[in-house]
């Protein structure tokens, strides 16, 4: 059986992370605090597009992370925008999407809910030391979401814990991976 095609998104402003689960990448952005309100609506539709060129044909999931309410970062009116226009980008394409809650992946990556960026990435080198991440997290974020998918797919790339299973359960799944 061949094994299913997953893309990880970890969605973000300025440095998207992509990932397939063999290999991380960036989708990088401009812009500032001031722009007005045309160029931030630019920005978002161009990392849109940007993103998309990354998700090809014969992608059988999506696994993106969800938002984080809790965050305090900036901008979170831009970030949920964002995130929107590529699940409506991604599922109008015909892709299966799985949100996935960030305390949720952490525990899949660690065992932890409250890990941190340091605590992600360590466990992304232990478990995928051929993938380079670069040490960056927004690339550990999305190999960890294409590792979770490729799990609720039956193809589990990083090895079947019960807080892995019990995280990958937690989660909505598209009819996709509903079937695996």
């Amino acid at each position: 059986m061949t094994a299913p095609v997953v893309i990880g998104i970890d969605p973000s402003l300025t440095s998207t992370g992509m990932s397939d689960g063999s290999t991380t990448w960036l989708v990088k952005s401009t812009g500032k605090a001031t722009d007005d309100l045309p160029a931030r609506r630019e920005r978002l539709y161009d990392l849109v597009r940007h993103v998309a060129m990354h998700v090809r044909e014969g992608c059988d999931l999506v696994v993106i992370e969800a938002p984080a309410f809790s965050s305090r970062m900036g901008h979170a009116h831009d970030r949920s925008g964002l995130w929107w226009l590529l699940v409506e980008h991604l599922t109008r394409q015909g892709f299966a999407v799985a949100e996935v809650p960030p305390t949720t992946l952490k525990k899949y990556a660690t065992g932890k809910g409250n890990a941190d960026k340091g605590s992600m990435i360590e466990a992304a080198v232990r478990c995928f030391p051929e993938v380079e991440t670069k040490g960056q997290a927004d690339r550990v974020d999305a190999l960890w979401l294409a590792a979770m998918g490729m799990d609720a797919l039956g193809f589990p790339i990083a090895t079947r814990t019960v807080p892995r299973r019990a995280a990958v359960d937690a989660v909505t799944w598209p009819a996709v991976a509903a079937a695996a």
